[in-house]
């Protein structure tokens, strides 16, 4: 391949230009070649018709009346089998001359292989010492701005197309040889295709080049944290192994150095850089600054495994399915892999992706949720009433009750007000529709189901928006428990356990980050679901959870995590410990302090005390290592499930 570099869009033919009418249709194109309009052609390259004259005639571009100033793109036609294309030449890095045949070379098999993720290549013309590239004339964007105006676009189906453009490309022994998200662009409004590029900064084969200073291996470079079979002591003396290292971003030079870095001359080379570019997709779309931190390359470069990135890439979709493939384009996975398995990995339906309204405005919510047929019940809601009956008294708030009538049937709903919600400020019509958005999408048979939406009207809000969910007749978890003493305790575990088990594999995982008693209602018959969501980190993926109830907060610190890093999964499970201990106790942990004097007694290493009614080892077992302090020594849900499955409750509470 040829070390050539394509130019600024600013350097135009030269002023030999004739001044000519655009052609229009085969016979304008025909009279334009004969000179009849005075045109000017060049010679495209590579050939691929032998026979003289139609060689002539199939293998020229006409070029289009241009003032030759220097600033104007370069367009013109050439001739297909049955019709005229439009064309527009883009300009190549002045090369030697001896290096033109290369340049030829390289873009041949482009140019004979099309493929609907691959920017279309014609060929190559030159006029004087100037080379261009023949495209087709189209409507296209940059990646970027794109997906500025497109904020709904799915990135991970553009991570999937550029992987299929790629995959082609290798399967013709072509190597794409400068994967960039600025190579990227998109047509016929959202058809991603991959750029052509006549070469990478460097000569050298991959694996090769010197690294520069500040990418060399520093033993003070964070690793991923401990199995949880650790060895590590799980004491009040840990204090974080899961804090992330603060991001430096590359500066100038380092950028352009890393530019030099991935530049790639063979297949793996391009596989490498495919990872950057997979991160580049989900981290942000603007520069390579955001998408790259000092810390993260030099891992990568000198073989060692980083962290998952943080929390917005991995709402904008970068899960674990696609953090392997990048590992794995890094040589740093389960073993190293090539274009078509990255294609093999990443095409089947998931059904665990969940879509975040990140970005989107009002009108995009509005329309996703019209699409997908959520009620908005008016006249089917009828007998709204305030009842007020012994639950939810830690909240000292009345229940809306109603009654919502579907088809011949009619059954008793709740309507939550924004105001009642562990996300205060869902009267603005952005923050509510996004939390309908996700809850709409978690169909579980422990999650409560959201049926559709309702506006109320209140005195001085005439219009107020509220959820819809079906009524529980037993109230909270503590309510339903109170009056059935001699419930199935392990029974109540695991629908909470399975519950968090399929928001936690969700992609990207939802984090409950309330989880105790009162976020736990049941239903007739005693089956569990969680409820009290909020969603603001799926919608807001930088801002967190919301904070404005800080009565909601004092109460929930009672069951809050010792460590101090943003919540995980992790925190959910020390969260489902300490409310298994409250189903057998029947008091809340630490009853004898309040909130935050409880919170500090876990923080110092402190646990409730096993009581005699938990006479199975096991649930003991899931609430120890459940409340580990550690996050990372903590078992995930499904080990949780897997170890609850086969215990008997063997002394229910008289």
């Amino acid at each position: 391949m040829s070390h050539v570099r394509a130019s600024p869009p600013s350097e135009a033919l030269s002023n030999q230009q004739a001044k000519v009418e655009r052609p229009r249709g085969l016979f304008s194109f025909l009279l334009g070649f004969l000179g009849l309009y005075g045109g000017r052609t060049l010679e495209l390259r590579p050939h691929r018709i032998r026979f003289p004259f139609l060689s002539w005639l199939f293998g020229r571009v006409l070029l289009d009346d241009k003032a030759a100033d220097g600033q104007s793109d370069v367009t013109g036609s050439i001739l297909r089998i049955w019709h005229v294309q439009r064309v527009t030449l883009q300009p190549i890095r002045t090369t030697p001359q001896q290096q033109l045949g290369a340049v030829v070379r390289s873009i041949t098999p482009w140019a004979l292989h099309p493929h609907p993720n691959l920017r279309q290549v014609f060929g190559v013309c030159t006029d004087g010492p100037k080379a261009f590239t023949v495209e087709p004339l189209t409507e296209s964007q940059s990646l970027q701005a794109y997906i500025h105006s497109h904020p709904m676009t799915e990135r991970r189906h553009v991570v999937l197309s550029l992987a299929r453009g790629l995959s082609f490309l290798h399967s013709h022994d072509i190597v794409h040889g400068d994967l960039h998200i600025d190579h990227v662009s998109v047509v016929d409004d959202g058809v991603f295709q991959l750029g052509f590029v006549t070469s990478g900064y460097s000569a050298l084969q991959s694996g090769q080049r010197p690294l520069p200073f500040w990418a060399k291996n520093r033993p003070d470079d964070r690793a991923p944290d401990p199995p949880q079979d650790s060895s590590l002591p799980d004491d009040p003396r840990w204090v974080g192994l899961g804090t992330p290292p603060a991001k430096e971003p590359l500066n100038s030079t380092q950028l352009v150095e890393f530019r030099v870095l991935l530049a790639s001359q063979d297949k793996q080379g391009d596989i490498f850089a495919f990872g950057f570019l997979l991160l580049a997709l989900f981290r942000t779309i603007t520069s390579m600054v955001d998408v790259a931190d000092v810390s993260l390359v030099r891992l990568v470069l000198n073989g060692k495994q980083p962290r998952r990135p943080d929390r917005t890439a991995q709402v904008m979709g970068l899960d674990k399915v696609h953090w392997d493939v990048a590992l794995r384009c890094w040589r740093l996975g389960s073993s190293p892999i090539d274009a078509g398995s990255i294609v093999e990995l990443l095409e089947p339906t998931r059904d665990d992706v969940l879509t975040c309204p990140v970005n989107w405005s009002v009108a995009d919510k509005e329309k996703w949720i019209l699409e997908r047929g959520l009620p908005k019940f008016t006249n089917e809601i009828s007998s709204v009433r305030f009842v007020q009956d012994g639950r939810d008294i830690e909240r000292n708030i009345r229940e809306i009750k109603a009654t919502l009538h579907l088809r011949s049937s009619a059954i008793a709903v709740k309507i939550i007000e924004p105001e009642n919600s562990r996300r205060i400020k869902l009267d603005l019509a952005q923050n509510f529709l996004a939390e309908v958005i996700v809850w709409s999408q978690l169909k579980h048979d422990n999650i409560l189901p959201l049926l559709g939406t309702y506006t109320l009207a209140r005195p001085g809000v005439p219009n107020l928006p509220a959820y819809v969910v079906p009524w529980m007749d037993s109230g909270l978890s503590t309510d339903y428990l109170r009056g059935n003493p001699d419930v199935n305790h392990v029974q109540m575990m695991l629908q909470m356990a399975r519950g968090l088990n399929f928001l936690h594999t969700r992609s990207p995982a939802i984090i409950h980050n309330d989880i105790r008693p009162a976020s736990i209602y049941v239903g007739q018959n005693g089956h569990a679901y969680i409820a009290n969501f909020d969603f603001r980190p799926l919608q807001h993926p930088s801002k967190g959870f919301d904070t404005t109830n800080n009565r909601s907060l004092f109460l929930a610190s009672r069951y809050h995590a010792p460590e101090t890093t943003e919540p995980s999964p992790q925190s959910d499970v020390f969260g489902y410990a300490l409310t298994s201990w409250v189903f057998y106790s029947g008091e809340e942990p630490f009853a004898t302090v309040d909130a935050e004097d409880a919170f500090s007694l876990i923080r110092s290493g402190e646990r409730p005390e096993r009581l005699t009614d938990i006479n199975s080892d096991q649930v003991w077992e899931v609430m120890q290592k459940g409340w580990r302090h550690a996050p990372f020594r903590r078992p995930t849900m499904q080990e949780i499930i897997l170890l609850l499955e086969n215990v008997e409750d063997s002394n229910p509470r008289p």
